[in-house]
């Protein structure tokens, strides 16, 4: 069974357990090594603010999913947009109801906080035609995309 819950600072082991894994797989962070002082950091203060969306996805009492974002002014007009920053479910929970039970929870919350609409983002480098079928199956449609390279 999946459950899930809200993430505090009881999470961080699997928080970076997470991080680490979502770091080996992505090809979208290149060699840049994981800071952990910098993880709590940064978590710390997405899980202290009711600004910021967190939750995990937990099956047999272990974290298998995260999702993390936020809902923020559109750059050009008054729209508030609710945007993902991470969204990512383990290798052998996908397929299952973890991501799409983040995915329908983070909509719900956004909704609450105002949205007009999600932008949700496939750059990770991790199955991203998987990913981007997904979303196109829950109703998001294609918006340009991302394109990286070394300064």
């Amino acid at each position: 069974m999946t459950k899930l819950v809200d993430l505090t600072s009881d999470h961080f082991g699997d928080l970076y357990r997470i991080a680490m894994n979502m770091r080996q797989e992505a090809t979208l962070y290149g060699n840049h090594k994981l800071d952990p002082s910098h993880i709590i950091n940064v978590l710390t203060l997405m899980l202290e603010s009711p600004e910021f969306f967190s939750q995990g996805s937990i099956s047999d009492h272990r974290l298998v999913g995260v999702m993390l974002g936020a809902v923020q002014p559109e750059m050009w007009t008054q729209a508030r947009v609710g945007v993902d920053i991470i969204w990512y479910v383990a290798p052998e929970a996908r397929g299952g109801p973890a991501g799409l039970k983040l995915i329908r929870q983070f909509e719900k919350w956004c909704k609450s906080k105002g949205a007009e609409y999600i932008q949700m983002e496939v750059k990770a480098g991790i199955d991203n035609d998987r990913v981007g079928e997904l979303y196109q199956r829950l109703g998001y449609q294609p918006a340009g995309g991302a394109y990286i390279k070394e300064a």
